[in-house]
């Protein structure tokens, strides 16, 4: 299986030619994201140039004893004895603690977060890790414009800027990709659960509708991007996490590179009892990561597993969850009621340099998902087949970049739904299969202005079209083909230096979100043809500094996004409902970052010290908005804080002894669309301390941590419009995990 591995990977790079004349010859990379670095200053007593775009660079004379590699966010590297030598590969690693010089991947093209044109939010692993393992969604609360609903480990709901607050128990409206393969289904339902957070180098969210490579979402992107490892020869990883409520965490991985080809494996296993009824939680995930790189292609052969079963406590009313927060839903209870399901996720990716300035980037994934989900009210059985292919052309010439491509996919979806008795399956009651292609056609281009601004722009031009198969045999047949019309949606923006500590940007984007599945049936089971696409128009205005010799950085902006065609739904019992357009939003908001490091070195009585804070202020309310006779105009979206608030420090001492401290602060909301009921605001508290020791070829890491540190009575999550029926009170109320412990090693060798 290897050599036919081999042979895959190799047939892109077939006939390039190699470079043998007397030189000094490379590319600059990013230790971590693997990916080319330019503007790297590589520096010798004879001459000094600059990486190009690709992260190339040549030496013409090749006797020198001594190269110095820098670049700003990066720790600076020397190569000393270096003679004749071509192709050489060079990793910088990142300083993390220069936030506004790490180059960004994800958004069109490559930058540093101070040149952007955009708003873009980022996290990285060393972030991730200041929480314990079971999830990493919960972190993303630290960034401004994002708010996450934590029902359990597997039930989350990501909002940004308010767009997917509607979503019953799921993400919806944002796109996500995992190493460019997408965790996002033709319907636009994201599973974000399904990543172990050992696997995740960083996290970008590109928040508003930014339309061209991946596509307008109307609420924004979520890039995830894997570890690789780059250090020659064989080096293993191991690690196990324990913690209360019977959690337990165990981790293996292996890592090899010899030359251009580099491999991983890993496996994960975790499982809680959990802290509440009929919560308990099992996972299975694993990896395999392979690359076969050249000096003008790489290619990535990436596959991840996960098998998983959670049982579901489900949401709360107000008193149980006052007097008795740790309880399941009776209902739920009496049934057991679980989910469980595989999925694989698979995905082989090709960048090509084809001139110095033309290069090709070709993305090839399948994907594949069987679930099982028994519930008070019915049995869901369900499994889905996810093919599709990405590729775009990317040219550079001078000032002016540009970017064109397509990506399309193929899903089919199908489920069934059946009788439960007591938890037990009875009679099928439906079964449908629906078929999803959407296509998207982009164009994108860059200028860089003479006093280093950037102008760019964007626009795709998207269709849709789905097929529903009714293949339950009764009188009624709700099969047919249905299509959207062909949606446009262009991007501008634009980042201007006004010195060398101050950037001002501005961008305007027009995005959408298709209707998923269960949205598009109406409760006959027929395909509602009426339903349009969710529309929305994004525009943002911001600054980025930094103060300090670089040891302050602060970004803060103003974003103003109008919805049309609202998507809402409309429950008819605990298990029926569907969506309709119901009107308009608007959607205004501040968000603020800053990030201080006190001071540059640690020493015996001062350590290194990092302080982080963020703020959202927003103010979304329904500009149209009429039910049931019933005007909601006016009133403020339900499901999202009016504010949050997040600081953090970092204690980093010499001698490996670390201590992070995160507070979170979560404004009032409300539970439904009339405003009737809210839920006041509420805050948390997370500690983590530790120590790793460092040895040439190995490092051991021991630490401990405490989540909800002052045992906060709190909602997590809060499931909006909740039903009331037959006279019980409705149960709005996932109640967050109270005070809790878990402490953790780690081996690398």
């Amino acid at each position: 299986m290897w050599k036919w591995l081999r042979l895959v990977v190799l047939l892109p790079v077939l006939g390039i030619p190699w470079n043998s004349r007397a030189q000094i010859s490379g590319t600059v990379y990013d230790a971590e994201l693997h990916a080319p670095l330019s503007g790297a200053v590589i520096s010798t007593d004879k001459e000094q140039i600059i990486s190009g775009t690709d992260g190339l660079f040549i030496l013409t004379n090749p006797t020198i004893s001594r190269i110095i590699i820098t670049h700003l966010g990066y720790r600076p590297d020397t190569l000393t004895e270096i003679m004749n030598q071509d192709n050489l590969e060079i990793y910088l690693v990142p300083d993390y603690t220069q936030l506004e010089q790490v180059v960004i991947h994800g958004p069109l093209f490559q930058n540093t977060i101070l040149n952007l044109p955009s708003s873009i939010a980022i996290l990285q692993s060393k972030d991730i890790q200041k929480v314990d393992g079971t999830g990493y969604l919960e972190t993303l609360n630290r960034l401004p414009g994002i708010y996450v609903h934590t029902g359990t480990i597997n039930t989350n709901r990501v909002i940004v800027r308010g767009i997917g607050s509607r979503t019953p128990y799921g993400t919806n409206r944002i796109k996500a990709y995992f190493n460019d393969i997408p965790l996002t289904s033709g319907d636009g339902t994201t599973s974000l659960e399904d990543i172990d957070p050992s696997m995740i180098n960083t996290i970008e969210i590109i928040k508003g509708s930014k339309s061209a490579i991946y596509g307008p979402g109307m609420g924004g992107i979520i890039l995830l991007a894997g570890k690789e490892y780059m250090q020659e020869g064989l080096h293993g990883h191991a690690g196990v996490e324990i913690g209360s409520f019977g959690t337990m965490i165990p981790r293996i991985g292996l890592q090899y590179k010899k030359d251009q080809v580099s491999s991983s494996a890993a496996y994960t296993f975790s499982k809680s009892d959990g802290w509440r009824q009929n919560s308990s939680y099992g996972k299975h995930s694993g990896n395999i990561y392979s690359s076969l790189k050249t000096r003008r292609n790489k290619t990535d052969l990436f596959i991840h597993f996960i098998r998983m079963k959670a049982y579901i406590p489900s949401s709360l009313d107000e008193e149980t969850f006052q007097n008795s927060p740790e309880s399941a839903a009776a209902s739920w209870l009496a049934v057991r009621g679980s989910e469980e399901y595989t999925r694989v996720l698979s995905g082989l990716r090709n960048n090509l340099k084809i001139t110095d300035k033309l290069s090709n980037t070709t993305i090839l994934y399948f994907n594949y998902y069987r679930g099982h989900e028994s519930r008070p009210f019915n049995i869901l059985d369900d499994n889905s087949l996810q093919g599709g292919l990405k590729s775009m052309l990317n040219y550079q010439t001078g000032l002016w970049y540009f970017s064109a491509g397509f990506e399309l996919m193929t899903e089919e979806y199908q489920w069934k739904i059946f009788e439960t008795m007591e938890g037990n399956q009875g009679s099928m009651q439906n079964s449908y299969i629906e078929n999803r292609n959407p296509i998207s056609i982009f164009l994108h281009g860059a200028y860089t202005l003479l006093n280093s601004g950037i102008i760019e722009a964007g626009l795709s031009v998207n269709f849709m079209k789905y097929t529903i198969e009714d293949l339950l045999p009764d009188s009624l047949n709700h099969s047919g083909s249905y299509r959207y019309q062909p949606i446009i949606s262009p991007f501008i923006g634009i980042n201007l230096p006004l010195n060398d500590h101050i950037r001002l940007y501005g961008s305007a984007g027009h995005g959408f979100s298709y209707p998923g599945v269960e949205e598009t049936l109406l409760p006959e089971g027929q395909a509602n043809t009426d339903l349009k696409p969710e529309r929305g128009i994004n525009l943002e205005v911001g600054t980025r500094i930094t103060a300090f010799k670089n040891r302050f950085y602060a970004d803060a902006n103003i974003y103003l996004l109008l919805v049309d065609d609202l998507l809402v739904t409309d429950r008819i019992s605990e298990d029926i409902f569907f969506a309709k357009n119901a009107g308009k939003s608007r959607h205004l908001g501040f968000e603020g970052l800053t990030s201080l490091r006190v001071n540059e070195k640690a020493s015996f009585h001062l350590p290194q010290t990092r302080l982080d804070l963020s703020i959202t202020l927003s103010d979304h309310r329904f500009t149209d908005f009429t039910e049931n006779g019933i005007s909601y105009s006016g009133n403020y979206l339900p499901g999202i804080p009016a504010s949050n608030f997040y600081t953090g420090v970092s204690f980093s001492y010499p001698l490996g002894i670390f201590l992070f401290i995160q507070y979170q602060y979560h404004g009032k909301q409300y539970l439904d669309d009339a405003n009737t009921g809210n839920y006041e605001d509420w805050d948390v508290v997370h500690l983590k301390l530790g120590y790793t020791i460092r040895l040439r070829s190995a490092s051991t890491e021991i630490y401990f941590g405490i989540r909800n540190l002052f045992n906060r009575h709190y909602a997590s999550m809060i499931l909006i419009n909740a039903p009331s029926f037959g006279g019980s009170s409705p149960r709005y109320y996932y109640p967050g995990q109270p005070r809790s412990f878990y402490v953790g090693l780690s081996v690398d060798l």
